[in-house]
């Protein structure tokens, strides 16, 4: 099972959740969308040349509305509301909420309306749990706050 990610928020920890998908190789985990208010142009450079962690292994290109970052293109948007991001017509399973700015219930909220199965905020603390030899899968559309490790979510362990 391929879970569909989108990234809210290419700042700092954007970047960085989108580099260790791609640097550790995750085959479950496919990086489907980049909300970001910024050029797509500015995006690929900071992705490329992080100033703490050095150039990306692979290389960075870019083009009107993508960036491929080794993985094949990423759809990039620049939608201030969260609710006006095509997460259903990309098919987003889980939306990480990097921007700092949708960080409680209420404003995270929208990814769900704009057809995200779960939204998770990056300040939440994150524990997956696999029951042996198979995957528990948490049926409820719902925001996950925090997920504790008793809670299931639908995803290949461990994501992180």
């Amino acid at each position: 099972m391929t879970v569909r990610l989108a990234i809210s928020g290419f700042g700092r920890i954007g970047r960085m959740v989108l580099r260790a998908l791609v640097e550790t190789q995750r085959k479950d985990v496919e990086i489907v969308l980049i909300n970001t208010p910024g050029p797509v142009e500015t995006s690929a450079h900071l992705y490329e040349f992080d100033s703490v962690h050095g150039r990306a292994r692979a290389p960075v290109s870019h083009g009107d509305g993508w960036i491929d970052v080794g993985t094949g293109r990423i759809a990039m948007t620049h939608e201030r509301d969260p609710s006006m991001i095509p997460h259903a017509e990309h098919g987003i399973d889980i939306v990480l909420e990097c921007s700092g700015r949708f960080n409680d219930r209420e404003t995270s909220a929208a990814h769900l309306a704009a057809g995200a199965r779960i939204s998770q905020l990056k300040n939440s603390t994150v524990c997956f749990r696999k029951k042996p030899s198979k995957l528990v899968f948490f049926r409820k559309k719902t925001l996950t706050k925090s997920i504790t490790k008793t809670t299931y979510l639908p995803l290949p362990w461990p994501l992180f």
